[in-house]
């Protein structure tokens, strides 16, 4: 995905590889976009959603 995003834009930055949940503000200052596959090794998470009428 790097070199075709790389194709549209010479300039981007990008931050892959190794990246944590909690190294991602490191890289966010300098780096137009932070790849992480941290979700997929986290451990699950509960979401919970209210819905309320208007």
């Amino acid at each position: 995905m790097a070199p075709k995003l790389r194709e549209i834009n010479p300039k981007l930055e990008l931050a892959v590889g190794g990246i944590s949940f909690e190294d991602i503000p490191k890289y966010a200052a300098s780096v137009d976009f932070v790849v992480t596959t941290a979700p997929f090794y986290a451990s699950p998470f509960d979401l919970t959603t209210n819905i309320e009428r208007l």
